[in-house]
């Protein structure tokens, strides 16, 4: 994969003691290693998460990596004086110097998230919280390192659930979910890459257009089946029937969840929809079976019959196919499935 810019934000009150400078001199040995763009503030501070990762990249730089690059931001007006502000800058990395278009560190922070590819976020405090959040607004993807605390933690607790339905490969999270060792920095950052490979964030109108345009064909074929169904064989037909309205049950749902932001992959949509025709083909078995046990004969339907079994068919269908799905998932997340 081609080189990242990667926007590095956190801190820690205690970054020797916790373990927290070492894991980022860590990770920024490893995105040197990998010929990423540290993407960071002025790391003047050593408190800040941007400092250890300058000393570990421009280490790892300075054994026979040249040509490395830093893009740092600076604030346009100190909030202290100028020598608090003063970028640190070790050697044997080339930096490149950006202006913040505010005053204010999260301005800065916020440079850095709109320059970068991804956002790094390890521990922090209010301010890298909202960054951490904003950036998914911007449609940057963000990888919240919860295993120092801070409020990286709740942005990986809030973030879980979307992060796991977002399409990523089996078992790209579980460098978040262990325990730090000596694997994670590789680890974290190759999740980084597969976040920017597979944004869950990136919006397009294609997708919306394929699943709209899916939904006008399903919808005229269960408009001919209502006029022209009762030719058929009502077996056939209601099959088809309980097929296409399962179908459009859950396109109306995708849609519903791609306007209110939510990522469309097609693994997920597959799931979906095997879980909707499971579920209506429960309810088709258990009508059909109704009307057996009832005395019907259903090869011996009147047109009218057929209209109506195709309606009451699709009426139940239909909502059964959109929340179905969605119940199965809130049952598995409170381990009941």
């Amino acid at each position: 994969m081609s080189a990242l810019k990667i926007a590095v934000v956190g801190s820690h009150p205690d970054p020797e003691g916790s373990g927290f400078a070492d894991a980022c001199r860590a990770l920024g040995a490893e995105c040197a290693r990998c010929r990423h763009t540290l993407v960071t503030g002025p790391g003047k501070s050593t408190v800040v998460a941007d400092r250890f990762f300058l000393e570990g990249f421009a280490q790892e730089a300075r054994r026979a990596r040249p040509g490395l690059k830093v893009i740092q931001y600076q604030p346009v007006v100190p909030l202290d004086s100028e020598t608090s502000t003063k970028p640190y800058r070790p050697e044997g990395v080339e930096f490149e110097q950006r202006r913040s278009t505010g005053p204010r560190w999260t301005t800065n922070s916020l440079n850095r998230a709109v320059e970068s590819d991804v956002v790094l976020f390890v521990c922090g405090g209010e301010g890298s919280e909202r960054i951490g959040y904003g950036a998914s607004f911007l449609h940057k993807p963000v990888v919240p390192v919860p295993h120092f605390g801070g409020t990286a933690r709740e942005v990986w607790v809030s973030e879980r659930r979307f992060l796991e339905s977002s399409g990523l490969p089996n078992g790209a999270l579980n460098v978040l979910e262990n325990p730090w060792s000596h694997d994670s920095p590789a680890g974290v950052i190759e999740l980084c890459q597969l976040l920017v490979k597979h944004n869950p964030y990136r919006t397009s109108s294609g997708p919306l257009l394929w699943l709209v345009s899916t939904l006008l064909l399903l919808l005229g074929a269960w408009a001919t089946l209502l006029h022209y169904g009762e030719a058929g064989s009502p077996i056939l037909v209601f099959t088809a029937v309980v097929i296409i309205s399962s179908l459009i049950g859950t396109l109306t749902r995708e849609i519903w969840n791609f306007g209110n932001g939510k990522a469309l992959r097609a693994r997920n949509l597959v799931q979906r929809a095997g879980i909707s025709l499971g579920v209506s083909f429960v309810v088709f078995v258990s009508a059909l079976s109704s009307a057996l046990v009832f005395g019907g004969n259903i090869y011996q339907l009147q047109p009218e019959a057929m209209v109506a079994g195709v309606l009451m068919l699709s009426a139940v269908v239909l909502p059964a196919s959109a929340f179905s799905d969605v119940a199965f998932r809130r049952l598995k997340g409170e381990e009941i499935l």
